[in-house]
């Protein structure tokens, strides 16, 4: 098991996107932590109750809904390994910057 539990994952986000990364809160009841990334898009990151087997990230959408599916990239069922982990944040984080315009990513990328 690479994440141990909701905080176990909020540690594996912040340290992968850094300052890229707000952290919101942490639903502990409903077992997802809530970042900002890049300043712009919402994502949960959930963990399957114990054992902590498998992990989620759904992106925030409008009126309270939100996606697992980014650009045919199913993020449900990620296995709960260091390989799993990066390759789902890897996703997340390609998602995010194919969405954002060069000039925004410049000036993330001199901030952070």
């Amino acid at each position: 098991m690479y994440v141990d539990g909701v905080e176990g994952f909020r540690q594996r986000v912040q340290s992968k996107f850094g300052a890229r990364a707000k952290y919101q809160c942490s639903y502990l009841s409903q077992g997802y932590v809530l970042f900002d990334l890049y300043g712009v898009f919402g994502f949960r990151f959930f963990v399957s109750e114990e054992p902590y087997d498998t992990l989620q990230v759904a992106l925030e959408l409008a009126s309270n809904r939100v996606t697992n599916s980014l650009l045919g990239r199913e993020l449900v069922f990620i296995e709960n390994s260091e390989r799993g982990v990066e390759e789902a944040l890897n996703v997340v984080d390609w998602y995010c910057r194919l969405r954002l315009p060069e000039k925004y990513l410049a000036v993330c990328d001199e901030l952070y």
